[in-house]
């Protein structure tokens, strides 16, 4: 049951000019100053690959250990739009909430933040929403509208509309309340500018875990409502989940991520349906319009664990599905990892021939991260440490390779693995991200597969 709390529009009160659409570069990202450069964090190292493992093996169980067991007697959701929106988010905001209320059976709330005094009404309404903190428990905040950085650098300004006076709110006053809950908190903020912050002080006081999805983080600029935006992808990636497993929070990243990110531009055309061309004659695509959703752990309960999501199960007087649609599963977009680790020295020609014929053209189902972990030293002994700690993982979480491994002050280690396993590793200086990647090393592919042809001769 979804229930909307009206506002009733007022006259303008608390207002905030909004900066310069100019403030932003036409391609909509933030330009960072480069780190080409950057060697701030080669001195920092782990003792060995076993601290490594270790580390992996805390993400791990992050977001497998408890996936099968029920821990919410009781979801709550959110949703939050201005009265005043000219989005038009109301059309994604009431998908999103029917998702969340008739395939996974959460209680939803719609409340429409209004001008006159938005600050103390949003306070007011996410007080009497907190009434519901239980330890067993989960809320599930959703944020759709406008956002812009604030002066301090601290979580963003939300704002109504794109007048050049319109009201705003303080989007850190409402985390903090949040951070204080014994439940479990879920964050969406589909909005620019809508990277989370750092937790404040009062998050020592939280029992449960936080954890954030937002539309942008690298990117300033999150798209507006339509099939590139981050809340379109939300729902469609919830509404297949319904029907499959329970899935980590991590997972869900993975999942938005990979549907927002992994599509083909169309061509622009003109008002008259033809394709553009350049002055080469080359076909002219339109501009990346999808961003790249940021994960966050903001309170994190110990031992880490990442939330579990799943339909909370039926009442006694709902009517029951049908066993051919109560059968179908959605598998888990990391079930069937693509490259799992192989480290074996072993000369087993099964294993060496499955090598061989992988193709340089396989696509990993999911994007992955590459990630360089810089170690004191790496003894022949730590090899069996980390092939035992990787034996030990669930089916779903063994998609982790090791890419390189080079001498140098110390030892470098290039890895690649699943993106759901890189968010909820521990933070470490010593581990850097390096990017994305959506296939296997080419050039070892490359390299295997003219090996072949010349021993086929």
């Amino acid at each position: 049951m979804i229930n909307t709390t009206t506002a009733i529009p007022a006259v303008l009160l608390d207002d905030a000019t909004v900066g310069s659409e100019h403030d932003v570069p036409e391609d909509g990202f933030i330009r960072l100053k480069t780190n080409t450069h950057d060697v701030s964090y080669t001195g920092e190292h782990i003792p060995d690959i076993a601290h490594f493992a270790a580390d992996l093996n805390i993400a791990v169980n992050a977001g497998w250990a408890q996936r099968h067991e029920a821990r919410y007697s009781k979801v709550h959701v959110l949703l939050l739009k201005w009265v005043d929106d000219d989005l038009g988010v109301d059309s994604e905001l009431k998908d999103l909430g029917q998702v969340f209320s008739g395939l996974f059976r959460y209680d939803v709330d719609v409340f429409e933040i209004p001008n006159e005094k938005p600050d103390k009404a949003l306070s007011r309404r996410v007080i009497d929403f907190l009434e519901n903190d239980s330890d067993q428990a989960l809320f599930i905040v959703y944020y759709g509208g406008h956002a812009k950085p604030s002066q301090t650098n601290g979580a963003p300004i939300w704002y109504a509309n794109r007048k050049a006076i319109t009201p705003s709110l303080p989007s850190a006053g409402i985390q903090s309340k949040f951070e204080e809950a014994d439940a479990d908190v879920l964050l969406l903020y589909d909005c620019c500018n809508s990277a989370v912050t750092a937790a404040s002080s009062s998050a020592q006081l939280h029992r449960g875990s936080t954890e954030a999805i937002a539309a942008c983080g690298y990117e300033a600029i999150a798209p507006e409502v339509g099939p590139h935006s981050f809340s379109n992808a939300l729902s469609e990636v919830l509404a297949l989940a319904s029907k499959g497993q329970p899935f980590s929070i991590a997972e869900l990243h993975t999942r938005v991520l990979t549907r927002l990110k992994c599509w083909t531009p169309s061509f622009i055309k003109d008002e008259k349906g033809k394709r553009r061309e350049d002055k080469a004659g080359k076909l002219v695509f339109e501009k990346q319009q999808r961003c790249t959703p940021i994960y966050t752990i903001i309170c994190e309960a110990q031992p880490r664990r990442s939330i579990i999501l799943a339909p909370l199960k039926k009442l006694a007087t709902e009517p029951e599905t049908s066993s051919s649609t109560s059968s179908q599963s959605t598998a888990s977009p990391l079930s069937h990892p693509v490259d799992p680790l192989t480290l074996s020295e072993s000369s087993d020609v099964s294993d060496h021939a499955r090598k061989r014929k992988r193709s340089i053209d396989d696509a990993i189902e999911c994007p992955q991260v590459l990630i360089t972990v810089r170690m004191d030293t790496c003894r022949p002994g730590d090899m069996e440490t980390w092939k035992k700690c990787i034996r030990n993982f669930p089916p779903e979480a063994r998609g982790v390779k090791i890419e390189g491994m080079y001498g140098s002050f110390s030892t470098l280690l290039l890895l690649r693995l699943p993106l759901a396993v890189w968010d909820l590793l521990p933070d470490n200086r010593a581990y850097s991200f390096v990017g994305f990647v959506t296939t296997a090393n080419l050039i070892t592919e490359k390299m295997n597969t003219s090996d072949d042809q010349i021993l086929t001769r």
